[in-house]
């Protein structure tokens, strides 16, 4: 499993215009700022339209989370349970690519986060936000792997420097669930956790450190790539986590000198940048570490929409 000796890494950053299908990719790269994407990602929330009544109401896209939305949770602006139609604006991670092609990787003050589940939620009416009753939350049914620790939800947060964080909001076990929804019984085996805020979640737990050997694999930076228009990642699968890669203007690479993967582990590498050109140049590397190396991906132009297919699909 993947390991921060010590993480000071500041909050990713994210685009700041929502639901905007526009062609951008972030170029300010530095140590402050390590997530630099596509709102074009955005397109993947998915919108649906419920009606909700005096009863709780229960709801799921994908047949794997199941949102239980009690009587009286919803409020409007004016402070009044709401009923009537509203839209529930929803999001669920497909695979670790999702953390990459969102900008949303998930760590803490005190170190990474080994990451189950990517969670967007917001609700509307009238094209206006509702908000949750804190004593009346959200119940968010989640299928996840078998594990002996609790699982973590991890919420993102913007501080007062507008800076974003993961906090620690809530802790759960991996057990199994009932969702009745009508006359049909709903089971499942994972988490169960209250949403109190609508936002961006994680369900996830503090990467354990390893005993192993920890090597610090790097990507060899091709002509023109730099930290002004590229970025480079670590896909390890097996610790769940997403490693940010920065351009070093010494070795003329791509590293991590603070996270590092365990030895003689599976991992991918993924390096993507927009040139002056105007083209997004993309490519991907699957290997085995066995030491600290320099490794060479062959990148190739790609349009932006393969692109997001692709870390989608990682």
């Amino acid at each position: 499993m993947s390991l921060y000796r010590y993480f000071v890494l500041l909050p990713l950053v994210f685009m700041v215009s929502c639901f905007q299908e526009k062609e951008a990719f972030i170029p300010d790269t530095n140590i402050d700022d390590p997530a630099y994407l596509f709102s074009q990602s955005l397109e993947k929330i998915k919108k649906f339209d419920i009606p909700i009544t005096e009863n709780t109401t229960y709801f799921t896209s994908d047949n794997v989370n199941y949102l239980k939305i009690p009587a009286g949770c919803l409020i409007d602006n004016e402070g009044n349970v709401f009923t009537g139609q509203a839209t529930i604006e929803i999001f669920t991670m497909q695979s670790l690519g999702d953390l990459i092609a969102f900008g949303k990787i998930p760590f803490t003050l005190s170190g990474p986060v080994a990451s189950q589940n990517l969670f967007y939620l917001n609700i509307k009416a009238g094209g206006k936000n509702l908000s949750i009753n804190p004593t009346l939350p959200i119940e968010w049914y989640s299928s996840t792997e078998t594990s002996s620790n609790p699982y973590h939800l991890y919420f993102e947060t913007i501080t007062e420097n507008n800076k974003k964080i993961w906090i620690s909001q809530f802790s759960s076990n991996y057990l199994p669930w009932t969702v009745k929804i009508n006359e049909n019984q709903i089971t499942g085996y994972g988490c169960v956790f209250p949403i109190t805020q609508e936002g961006w979640f994680v369900i996830g737990s503090p990467v354990t450190p390893s005993s192993a050997q920890i090597l610090f694999p790097c990507i060899e930076s091709p002509p023109n790539f730099n930290k002004n228009n590229s970025i480079g990642f670590i896909i390890d699968k097996a610790g769940n986590t997403v490693i940010p890669l920065l351009h070093n203007e010494t070795s003329m690479a791509f590293c991590n000198d603070l996270l590092g993967v365990t030895e003689n582990s599976g991992i991918k590498f993924v390096l993507l940048s927009y040139q002056d050109d105007g083209q997004y140049h993309f490519g991907q590397l699957s290997t085995q570490v066995q030491k600290d190396q320099t490794y060479r991906i062959n990148t190739k132009i790609t349009p932006l929409s393969d692109i997001l297919s692709a870390l989608r699909a990682l």
